[in-house]
């Protein structure tokens, strides 16, 4: 009989739901007088108030369900037996609320810079702010130095994450902060735990910050900047990458004659297979 090994963040989850068990946290008068206020006005399921003398992002479920995209990737996940395609999506209802409750408790008692779970309730939680959303961030810069280190420190953090066996799930530069100096991240939603390895988990992070990167840097910088992110990754992150990019590198093949007929996320994955086939030295 085969006996699975727990994973990292099967330990880490454990340490924070048994050996520290934490309830739920109720909000304050003044946070529920805060939302109820504000809850008829808005029609996004994300927003800000301002309670108790500082600004909290009020977060509501939603119901997530999959589409016919979702449909065709689990299908190349299993023909090209390659689970870095297999697809993940959040919890929908209350449940992705305390299951990204959760996360974001077990990414903190990792030393990783999330926003703080303020309060829980079946309907919202209340969560800290981190500062800018960095893909605000490098959008308002024109420096293409200042994009440049940014993405460096960005790609650092990155790396400090999957350093303490954890994952993100879908760390788009959308999904990452900027504030007091230091890069942080939100989001946490995808359920990526339990459908690939540990190490395929932090490689598809990998690939989904360097394809949202693309915007942002010339060919040449994307390649020093997946070379940064390689040299502090954690030993055998890079190896679920290798079978990967000699896959993608046939279907670029392919798709490549008709890039400029091609939609702009289609050739931000050209250019991301590129980078990846560069810094693998894939053939």
């Amino acid at each position: 009989m085969t006996v699975s090994r727990p994973t990292p963040y099967d330990c880490a989850m454990a340490e924070n739901t048994n050996t520290r068990r934490i309830d739920r946290i109720p909000p304050s008068d003044g946070l529920r007088e805060a939302v109820a206020d504000v809850l008829p006005r808005v029609t996004v399921r994300t927003f800000s108030v301002e309670s108790e003398g500082r600004t909290l992002w009020i977060k509501r479920p939603a119901a997530h369900k999959g589409n016919r995209w979702h449909g065709v990737q689990k299908a190349l996940a299993v023909v090209m037996m390659e689970p870095l395609l297999t697809p993940t999506l959040p919890l929908s209802g209350a449940a992705g609320l305390a299951a990204e409750a959760k996360r974001l408790r077990t990414l903190a008692a990792a030393g990783v810079r999330v926003p703080e779970v303020v309060a829980e309730t079946a309907d919202w939680i209340a969560l800290g702010d981190l500062g800018q959303p960095l893909e605000w961030a490098l959008d308002g810069i024109e420096d293409e130095r200042a994009r440049s280190r940014l993405l460096d420190e960005a790609a650092d953090a990155l790396s400090a994450l999957h350093r303490s066996g954890l994952w993100h799930g879908a760390p788009f530069v959308r999904n990452m902060a900027v504030g007091d100096g230091k890069i942080g991240f939100f989001d946490v939603e995808e359920t990526v735990e339990g459908s690939m390895p540990d190490t395929a988990g932090m490689a598809r992070d990998f690939i989904l910050f360097l394809f949202s990167a693309t915007r942002y840097l010339s060919d040449a910088d994307l390649l020093v900047l997946a070379r940064r992110y390689a040299t502090s990754a954690p030993e055998g992150v890079l190896l679920p990458l290798l079978g990967l990019g000699r896959k993608a590198a046939v279907l670029a093949f392919f798709l490549r004659p008709f890039s400029g007929r091609l939609g702009r996320d289609l050739r931000q994955g050209l250019t991301t297979v590129d980078t990846l086939r560069a810094l693998l030295a894939v053939r």
